[in-house]
Order: structure tokens, then C-alpha cells, then sequence
């Protein structure tokens, strides 16, 4: 019996501990399942943050972008009406050169029909100077002979009987 009793005992004690550590693992198997659940919450709770944040993120990306299509739309437009501008002024620029152009020669053909007319006032001037010129010539010579032969024809008259 003493042997029996030593191992009852014995086998009481080792359920004892065996009972102690199923406490022990059980107490500790809740505290892995609050951690876990607390893990668990702690994820979800990053993956909302995360998520928020890269909502966010991807929120002011796309206001960054919009902006900046936005700012290239109207560099554009600005581009656009100036090279219209530019094409405008160009062919204002080629008008005035074609009006520039007719209108000098229409100048040079007055001036050369001006001159021609002055030409012809002055060459008719000249043609009127050199007469009268050559007439008061012819004039004088004759005076001047007249007055040459003067004493030979007073002579001529005083020796006719």
C-alpha cells in the first residue's frame, strides 16, 4: 500500500501540475489571442491610415497634375494666339513692304515724268535764250557794221556829184 499511496500522491501532485499548466497555457493562449486580436487590430487600423493617407496622396497628385495640365493648356493657348500674332504682324509687315514698294514707284514714275517736263521747259527756255541771244548777236554785228561802213558810205555820198 505504501508504494500505492506513494503514487497516487505522486499522480496527485502531477495533476496538480498538470492542472496549474493547463492554467498556466490557457491564461497564456488568451493573451496570445488578445495579442493577436490586438495585431489584428493594429493592421487593419495601419491599412485604413495607409490607405487614407495614399487616398490623399493620390488626391494631391492628381490636383498637382490638373494643375499643371491646366498651366500647359494655357501656355499653349498663349503660344497659339501668339504665333497668330506673329503671322498677323508678318503679313502686316508684307502689305506695307507691297504698298512701300508700289508707292516708290510711283514716285519714281511722277519724278521721271516731272523731269522729263522740266527737260522739255528747260531745253524749250534754252532754245528761246539761245534765239534771242543769237538775234541781239546778229543785231549788234549789224550795228556794228553799219557803223563800220558808216565813213565809207558818207564818203561814197559826198564824192556823187
Amino acid at each position: 500500500g505504501n508504494v500505492y499511496q506513494g503514487v497516487k500522491a505522486r499522480l496527485a501532485g502531477l495533476e496538480m501540475d498538470v492542472s496549474e499548466r493547463n492554467k498556466t497555457i490557457e491564461a497564456l493562449q488568451g493573451q496570445v489571442k488578445e495579442r493577436d486580436e490586438a495585431i489584428q487590430r493594429m493592421q487593419e487600423e495601419h491599412a485604413r491610415a495607409s490607405a487614407e493617407t495614399s487616398e490623399g496622396q493620390q488626391r494631391a497628385l492628381q490636383e498637382a497634375v490638373a494643375k499643371h495640365v491646366k498651366f500647359i493648356d494655357r501656355l499653349l493657348a498663349d503660344k497659339k494666339e501668339l504665333a497668330e500674332k506673329a503671322e498677323a504682324l508678318a503679313q502686316d509687315f508684307k502689305d506695307a513692304e507691297q504698298r512701300f514698294a508700289a508707292k516708290m514707284k510711283e514716285l519714281e514714275d511722277s519724278n521721271k515724268d516731272a523731269i522729263k517736263k522740266q527737260r522739255a521747259i528747260w531745253s524749250a527756255g534754252e532754245k528761246a535764250r539761245r534765239e534771242q541771244w543769237e538775234a541781239e548777236k546778229t543785231k549788234a554785228i549789224k550795228e556794228m557794221t553799219v557803223r563800220g561802213l558808216e565813213p565809207e558810205i558818207h564818203r561814197l555820198v559826198a564824192t556823187t556829184p
